[in-house]
């Protein structure tokens, strides 16, 4: 009955969505979920697993909220709870054949449950089965043969164990998991990365994110990333990385995202993040099945409904109105709005839920925060907390400038969490801060509004992320680098709403002198280009135009130098955007070389050696 219920409520959620115009185009012809009924059934179904933009097959653990920006038109739940191993690995080979996969003639027989997790990422790629050695009896044995699978990949070294099977026609390849790991890294040919503790209680679905999406797999110990071997796990430095971890996990500094961060910043050897770095985790282990589940639907469309809304205070509205305005008119969003302004405005918790639930695919938050909420007071009390979020929200992109809401470390528990909450609740990825914000006027440390930008200019959001920790990274230079990189992306670094279409400008280079000319109308130019001036020589960016606010970083990338930029106006409210045709001029200073100095020192000694002669010659004239 209970199951029953189950199936039902899954059903009429599956239904309702669909009925939610939320993209443009169907992203998938087919959906399968499998139903299991715990993190050890969905590891062994892991190698069913499969994912194109045709076609998804994925498991989910049961009570876990199916919310998904949508569902295909043919989608099956399988409902797999009711079998114990033995049941459910004859189940699958039954469904693998329903499928038209090519299982082959192999399994991977494992001497240890625990074990699975080292070799679902191969299994689900070679569409290989697990089969644990406690359910090896006879009918199993039976069944094997009967699907033609007659060659044992055996983690074990129980020799009688092995002659046993050999007698019943086995042939027995001997490997440990650490080998069958290696051999799937090896034939993943991508500096993407997948890396998660071993010991998390998250880390089941590291080899089904990894195997689906074709990146390496990389499992940490329990020294995480302070241990001697964390940096030839992550050389050569990756690309893209995803960071699956548990709340609890996370609050621990070894496993912080700041320690992940100082590893990579020290690895590219030149202060800056080079990988572009997301977080997957959620409140509880249903919850992030159901994530990974809704960010694999959504990574196979770009297609969305053009609606933003907007929550913010009084003390960053010019900010917050240039976000707006660039929204609705560079980009044709429609726009909503709660604000507070003096003692007035719409901001409740009551509408702020309702919103939540409505069909808003971007969401801007700017109010004062901490782990567990936000507020209009940073003394309280809450408009919108994790305790607050009971129902499931629109599968949205939420964008914030609010203090610490990415703290992990002054979490009281897992459910507390209101960026956990949002992501466990429907939304599809959270940006925010694991420290204090600050804004003034229309610039903040956060810079919402280039992320935004960037989302929707057709960059990933995990590079819109590491642009804006390097900004901060680059204004402050004296200060260890991996300590100003605070903003985190909970997600998938790939994430992407728009394709690149080109820029807002041209630009040419001159010596050190850049000269910008603008396309169309803007609040914000992002700018990346080659740099005339290593990093280490550039002493200063001037502008011959006032009230232009510029911060740039030069990084090290295929062995040449580049800089990024990023210009924007101080008060566009009341001086207007960048103009189509405006021409932007930015010099850079570079710092004057040693031989400078030198060859100035050499003329200053010249001319005080012919002083001191010329006062000789006269001295002796006298």
């Amino acid at each position: 009955m209970k199951v029953t219920i189950i199936l039902l409520s899954l059903l009429i959620t599956l239904i309702l969505l669909t009925s939610i115009p939320l993209m443009n185009s169907p992203p998938l012809q087919k959906l399968i979920v499998l139903l299991v009924r715990d993190k050890t059934a969905y590891i062994l179904s892991t190698w069913l697993a499969s994912a194109n933009r045709q076609f998804l097959v994925i498991p989910l653990i049961k009570g876990a909220n199916l919310v998904t920006p949508e569902i295909p038109e043919q989608y099956r739940i399988l409902d797999l709870t009711g079998y114990e191993h033995k049941q459910l690995i004859i189940k699958m080979l039954r469904l693998a054949l329903e499928l038209d996969y090519r299982v082959g003639t192999s399994a991977i027989l494992i001497e240890s449950i625990n074990e699975m997790i080292l070799v679902a990422p191969f299994a689900c790629l070679a569409k290989i089965p697990i089969i644990p050695r406690d359910v090896i009896d006879d009918e199993i044995r039976g069944i094997l043969k009967q699907f033609g699978l007659h060659h044992m990949i055996y983690t074990g070294k129980d020799e009688d164990f092995m002659e046993s099977l050999k007698k019943d026609g086995f042939i027995i390849e001997t490997k440990s998991t650490i080998e069958i790991l290696k051999e799937y890294n090896s034939r993943v040919h991508t500096d993407k990365l997948v890396i998660s503790p071993l010991i998390d209680e998250f880390s089941f679905t590291s080899p089904l994110y990894a195997a689906l999406k074709k990146w390496k797999l990389v499992l940490i110990d329990h020294e995480g990333f302070t241990g001697k071997g964390i940096s030839s796990q992550l050389t050569p430095l990756p690309s893209t990385l995803v960071y699956v971890a548990s709340p609890t996990t996370l609050s621990k500094d070894v496993f912080s995202v700041k320690e992940l961060y100082r590893v990579l910043i020290e690895l590219g050897g030149n202060r800056y993040l080079s990988t572009k770095v997301g977080l997957i985790s959620a409140i509880d282990e249903c919850k992030l099945s159901a994530y990974v589940l809704r960010l694999f639907l959504r990574l196979y469309t770009i297609e969305h409904d053009q609606r933003a809304l907007l929550v913010f205070m009084e003390n960053s509205m010019p900010l917050s109105i240039k976000i707006k305005e660039m929204l609705s008119s560079m980009y044709g969003y429609t726009c909503t709005v709660l604000y507070s302004e003096g003692g007035s405005g719409n901001i409740t918790t009551r509408n702020i839920l309702k919103l939540l639930r409505e069909d808003y695919f971007i969401i801007y938050l700017n109010l004062h925060g901490n782990p567990v909420g936000m507020a209009l007071d940073p003394q309280g009390p809450y408009v919108i907390s994790a305790y607050a979020i009971e129902r499931p929200i629109y599968p949205s992109i939420i964008i914030t400038l609010s203090c610490e809401t990415l703290n992990f470390g002054s979490l009281p528990s897992a459910k507390s969490s209101l960026a956990l909450k949002f992501i466990s609740m429907g939304a599809i990825a959270y940006v925010g801060a694991a420290k204090i914000e600050l804004v003034s006027g229309e610039v903040s440390t956060g810079y919402p509004e280039l992320i935004i930008k960037m989302l929707l200019d057709g960059f990933t959001l995990g590079e819109a992320v590491r642009v804006v920790n390097n900004i901060r990274i680059g204004e402050m230079k004296q200060i260890e680098p991996w300590r100003r990189a605070y903003t985190i992306l909970i997600g998938d670094p790939d994430l992407k709403i728009a394709r690149r279409v080109g820029n807002d400008y041209t630009l040419r280079v001159r010596g050190k002198t850049i000269m910008i000319e603008v396309l169309r109308e803007t609040p914000i130019l992002f700018i990346k280009f080659p740099s005339p001036i290593p990093p280490k020589r550039l002493s200063d960016i001037r502008c011959e135009k006032p009230n232009i606010f510029i911060r740039s970083f030069i990084t090290k990338e295929n062995n040449n130098y580049y800089m990024y930029m990023y210009v924007t106006r101080l008060y566009t409210a009341m001086i207007g955007n960048f103009k189509k045709g405006d021409i932007i001029r930015i010099d850079l200073i570079e710092t004057p070389r040693l031989e400078y100095y030198l060859v100035v020192i050499l003329i200053v000694v010249g001319i005080l050696t012919a002083v001191v002669l010329l006062l000789r010659r006269i001295e002796r004239k006298k």
